[in-house]
């Protein structure tokens, strides 16, 4: 039978706090070489200081359980359960009741707090990735680019994909301006892009100062917005390789290549509308924003095509802007029937 008295002989507080800093450092250092030269010291005082820690995690797992049992911090029962076990601590005791009870209770319980921590950091963790993906998706995705005649160039995450058409070379030209920006972190706030460009570009020669923009050549995306599912599972490995793990803007060189056409005279904005509904639900459901171009290999003209049913589903469902370049090099935009105004100035 172990009694609470043979812990009599230890010096009381009171006595403690007559000795000045001097005495008490030297106390110290006498208890600390002891602790180092003597393995059942050490253990006996690692014992003590555990058994502290088990107390704090006894008193944290109490107040945490009491609190899905719906009860208040301040109605009682935490402390007549603390108080009730702090009486049963000062009874006389076996060691084989301390034994036992470590082997059969308070092992497998530091076992299942331990699990159950780590669950709860794993939530609290999903629970603020969840806020900051929300937020994120709140905010709208800066371009640099007057998309609009006022001059903004914000595009909203998931919604409308917007589409410049035209001749090959002012289409371009815009999209690289637009990449350009996004990869020099120049807008506000930064942006973490993949860019489908027009031309092939092999993955391996990308460098981690490419990872604001990642670029995908069109050996790699063709025909990739066939089918909504095949979208998902291909754009999963490029946003691995994203600054953030995640695409906050989308660029496309050439919409009708992402689409694959069931025969091989397929009008060019058919297929450009097909590739935008799927891309726009992808857009949806990853808190992105697209901006893609449509260069018209058939447009003789620097005016705008006519748009017949071949353009049905682009007209309906995307933002459709026209492109030409001025006889100085400069770069305008329009809707359908509206006014023209500078999208890029002349080149240099």
């Amino acid at each position: 039978m172990v009694s609470t008295q043979e812990s009599a002989n230890l010096l009381d507080s009171a006595r403690f706090a007559q000795m000045d800093e001097k005495e008490l450092r030297g106390i110290g250092k006498r208890a600390q070489k002891l602790v180092d030269k003597d393995r059942q010291l050490q253990q006996a005082a690692v014992i003590l200081r555990d058994s502290r820690r088990l107390y704090i995690l006894g008193r944290s797992a109490i107040s945490r359980r009491l609190g899905e049992l719906g009860h208040a911090p301040d109605d009682g029962v935490e402390f007549a359960i603390v108080h009730s076990m702090n009486e049963a601590s000062m009874a006389s005791f076996e060691r084989q009741e301390v034994f036992d009870s470590l082997r059969r209770l308070m092992l497998p319980w530091v076992t299942f707090e331990l699990a159950a921590e780590k669950e709860r950091e794993k939530a609290a963790e999903k629970a603020e990735e969840g806020a900051r993906e929300a937020e994120r998706r709140q905010k709208a995705v800066p371009t640099g680019l007057p998309l609009w005649p006022d001059g903004a160039g914000d595009l909203p995450r998931g919604g409308e994909v917007v589409v410049l058409a035209g001749s090959r070379e002012p289409v371009l030209r815009c999209l690289r301006a637009a990449a350009d920006i996004a990869a020099r972190g120049q807008s506000k706030p930064r942006v973490a892009a993949v860019h489908f460009l027009e031309q092939v570009y092999q993955p391996a020669t990308i460098n981690r100062t490419e990872k604001l923009v990642v670029p995908v050549g069109v050996n790699q995306w063709l025909h990739a917005a066939t089918t909504p599912n095949g979208l998902d599972k291909f754009m999963q490995r490029w946003l691995k390789q994203t600054s953030n793990g995640r695409a906050d803007l989308l660029l496309v060189d050439d919409l009708a290549l992402a689409f694959r056409p069931l025969v091989s005279d397929y009008p060019e904005p058919r297929a450009a509308g097909s590739a935008q509904r799927n891309l726009r639900k992808w857009a949806e459901d990853n808190g992105c924003a697209v901006l893609a171009g449509l260069p018209l290999r058939d447009l003789a003209t620097q005016d705008p095509p006519v748009l017949d049913a071949d353009w049905e589903q682009l007209r309906a469902y995307a933002r459709l802007l026209f492109v030409r370049e001025t006889t100085d090099g400069a770069v305008v935009v329009s809707e359908a029937g509206g006014e023209e105004w500078e999208f890029l100035p002349q080149a240099a």
